[in-house]
């Protein structure tokens, strides 16, 4: 961590430096810290995030599992994320550096790290970034509804553990008297983040979405994305197991929560999909998503066949009490904190659910990973759902409070386990 510290303080003094051979006048900031160059060829950002977490466990069958155990619950207080985040310019050249010490050391810790380029009217983006798929997947952390992601990102594609990717992204915006398009593009390792073995297959992903209508704080978002990701043959496969959190997070290193299988290992490949439609009707905001992924040579089904079908969907929502609307950005097709909160106070809620259509609950593959307290049902149908309700408190532009409560309906082991969440998010 160290030499990691190091190389941050290189780069900004690389940057600074830069900044005063050129001349740059005073430092700016909207938010974060930026020097530009008198002559526009340098830039130089520097931002970051903080958001300490707490999560109490409640009620649900696999409370009465002795504590102690792999099984048992575990409540706590943590850092979630840790952010440093460096950005620039050198003359028609952009970088993005990020790092979360929360997550290890490096290379493990990296988030984004690429340098970008103008190409076609669109940006040519070459290193570590998110693969273009799923609304809420590209939302920033800093500007998520709720604390946790909806399962449909956390789970649905390869239990969710590839949010950042080594590859080749490009993204276009295009302009049209039908509305505004931002057309996304993906390639990429197909299996790892940095940090991780490398050569187990490609992926590749795209998105397009359409800002349908646009008129003062009224705003329609519709997008769809799909891909596939081939893990590779010759006994270098990934095996990614479908497994399912709910009612909250699960971390060996933070807090523990209840999972629950939702599919079999994937070994081969998966294909995936998801359409998307959002919107803002003043203080009201409202988005919605589904997606559907099939996994590859999966464990064998009764009927032979070796392919799980799974699908998610997303319906979510909020108010602002005092009156915001949020703001819609047009470089990632999402949408985000409204400007200068300072005391704003927002309302939200959320229902998702992840189905296999394809098992039934105690088949081998669905099965209870907490027997001693809450067995499967077996034959019932193999799908978790969770309700969320909670409140945002924006103390300022760069301070928010959050509270969720999640209520998890476990249908494979009846489990109905809740979470008290609690965040006090630092960002600039």
């Amino acid at each position: 961590m160290n030499k990691l510290f190091q190389h941050a303080a290189a780069i900004f003094l690389i940057g600074a430096s830069a900044a005063s051979v050129a001349n740059a006048d005073d430092a700016t900031t909207t938010g974060g810290l930026k020097i530009k160059t008198e002559d526009g060829n340098f830039e130089f950002g520097i931002g970051g995030r903080i958001q300490l977490d707490g999560v109490l466990f409640d009620e649900g069958k696999i409370e009465e599992v002795p504590t102690n155990t792999t099984n048992a619950t575990t409540s706590g207080v943590y850092v979630r994320r840790s952010y440093l985040t460096l950005t620039g310019k050198l003359y028609d050249w952009r970088f993005k550096f990020e790092n979360d010490f929360t997550a290890g050391q490096s290379p493990n810790s990296i988030r984004e790290m690429w340098v970008s380029h103008q190409v076609f009217g669109g940006d040519l983006i070459i290193g570590q970034h998110k693969p273009f798929r799923s609304i809420e997947e590209l939302t920033s952390s800093n500007e998520i509804l709720l604390m946790e992601r909806p399962m449909l990102t956390n789970s649905l594609l390869s239990g969710g553990n590839r949010q950042y990717q080594p590859g080749i992204f490009y993204k276009r915006p295009i302009n049209t008297d039908f509305g505004f398009f931002l057309a996304q593009a993906s390639v990429y390792d197909a299996a790892h983040p940095l940090g991780n073995n490398a050569g187990q297959g490609f992926g590749t992903s795209e998105r397009l979405t359409w800002l349908a209508y646009d008129a003062h704080d009224i705003k329609l978002h519709l997008g769809a994305w799909g891909g596939i990701d081939d893990f590779g043959k010759g006994g270098n496969e990934t095996v990614a197991p479908g497994s399912v959190t709910y009612a909250g997070r699960n971390s060996a290193t933070q807090v523990i929560g209840p999972i629950q299988a939702i599919g079999g290992a994937s070994g081969s490949a998966e294909t995936f999909w998801g359409v998307e439609l959002a919107g803002t009707f003043g203080p009201v905001f409202l988005q919605s998503e589904y997606a559907e992924t099939r996994w590859e040579d999966t464990a064998v089904q009764a009927d032979g066949r070796t392919i799980d079908r799974i699908e998610a969907v997303t319906l979510q929502g909020s108010v602002f009490l005092t009156g915001e609307t949020k703001t819609y950005k047009k470089d990632r097709g999402t949408f985000g904190s409204p400007k200068s909160p300072k005391g704003a106070v927002e309302l939200v809620a959320r229902y998702d659910k992840i189905l296999n259509q394809d098992r039934s609950a105690g088949d081998g593959v669905c099965d209870s990973a907490y027997a001693a307290a809450a067995p499967s049902r077996i034959g019932e149908g193999c799908y978790v759902q969770q309700y969320t309700v909670g409140a945002n408190y924006y103390v300022n532009p760069a301070v928010r409070i959050m509270f969720n409560y999640i209520r998890g309906d476990n249908n494979v082991t009846g489990d109905n386990t809740g979470s008290y969440n609690a965040r006090v998010q630092l960002a600039f």
